[in-house]
């Protein structure tokens, strides 16, 4: 009988080890973001923010920036970080995002779209250069120049959404140049005035409504 008594016992502590252990693996899960990991990056003097600056040991083809890295807010892509990352196809940016650096993405030839948060300024010097298997792009409104170069060789480029609602906002854009392809896509402008049911529409800026 007592025999027993210490069997039981025994196995009732190992069952309670069992659950122990298996409370703090779940603990330790991180399910709550799709953010890619293991990204280069430079932290600010404070420590408040960083830049992104490479690939690192990352090995995700859809890359996903995080708001913050390290406790520091991500404010900008260094340059060349991305350049020649064949393997990239695609990149989700943060809406922290502020800087993106000259030949940042040149020569992601597998990228094949790109939408840029509300915040980025300026695409820099051959931003996306020879993206060859770009098709679209997504500008906000806060963007106000487009520099020499920025979609130099982007041959697939063939849609610009902009975020704006009409073509005359568009049209104050300083575009440099060396955007022939920037230059010669569709322009689709974001309507919320258009009568919708699944979402909103984005338009052609001579008017004529169409979904994205």
């Amino acid at each position: 009988m007592k025999m027993k008594r210490i069997l039981l016992a025994t196995l009732l502590v190992f069952a309670m080890l069992c659950t122990v252990g298996l409370t703090a693996c779940d603990d330790t899960e991180d399910t709550s973001s799709a953010a890619s990991v293991g990204l280069a990056y430079e932290k600010s003097e404070d420590g408040s923010t960083c830049m992104v600056t490479g690939i690192g040991t990352c090995a995700d083809a859809n890359v996903i920036i995080p708001e913050k890295i390290d406790g520091a807010t991500v404010t900008a892509i260094a340059k060349n970080a991305f350049e020649n990352a064949a393997s990239i196809t695609g990149i989700t940016f943060p809406s922290t995002l502020k800087t993106i650096g000259e030949y940042a993405f040149s020569g992601c030839t597998s990228l094949s779209s790109v939408i840029l948060p509300d915040g980025v300024v300026n695409l820099g010097y051959h931003t996306f250069a020879d993206c060859s298997s770009l098709t679209s792009v997504t500008i906000p409104v806060s963007v106000t120049a487009v520099r020499g170069g920025a979609f130099d060789g982007c041959s697939s480029l063939s849609a610009v959404y902009y975020e704006g609602a009409d073509k005359t906002t568009f049209a104050k854009i300083t575009v440099a140049e060396k955007n022939d392809a920037f230059k010669s896509a569709t322009v689709y402008c974001y309507s919320e005035m258009q009568p919708v049911t699944n979402g909103n529409f984005w338009r052609y800026v001579d008017g004529v409504p169409t979904k994205w």
